[in-house]
């Protein structure tokens, strides 16, 4: 599998494959890929937990009359040896919104999608956070 090079978008370097010994660097680059917008409006809080990369945010829920009608708050919880047993935690008492939306079969999708991709294009970079 070839990796391809990963380029700071601050400074133009090319970070050769992300081998460099560079943690914050690599949970800045986790933050970039994660997905935005479509429902996912608001600024993603990533934390190093020691075995575990902790990913949150939260899903602005619309209606069918295109009115915002919830906020669903949510952990991507990322184990570090194997990111693709991650889990989904939503926070609150939003059983309903979640069921009604099917917001975890979206959500569990849409980062199956992005965890694969960046397994596929740099290996476990979730290790060397």
């Amino acid at each position: 599998m070839k990796k391809t090079p990963i380029i700071d978008i601050n400074t133009g370097e090319i970070i050769k494959e992300m081998k460099e010994n560079r943690p914050q660097r690599i949970l800045e680059y986790i933050e970039e890929q994660l997905p935005h917008g479509s429902g996912i409006d608001y600024a993603w809080n990533i934390e190093d937990k020691g075995n575990y990369i902790k990913c949150e945010n939260a899903y602005h829920t619309m209606n069918e009359d295109g009115f915002y009608d919830a906020i669903v708050d949510f952990s991507l919880i990322i184990p570090k040896d194997k990111p693709e047993k991650f889990r989904l935690h939503f926070h609150g008492k939003v059983h309903y919104i979640v069921e009604k939306y099917m917001l975890r079969n979206y959500l569990e999708d849409l980062f199956a999608l992005f965890i694969y991709d960046i397994l596929e294009k740099h290996g476990n970079i979730f290790k060397r956070v």
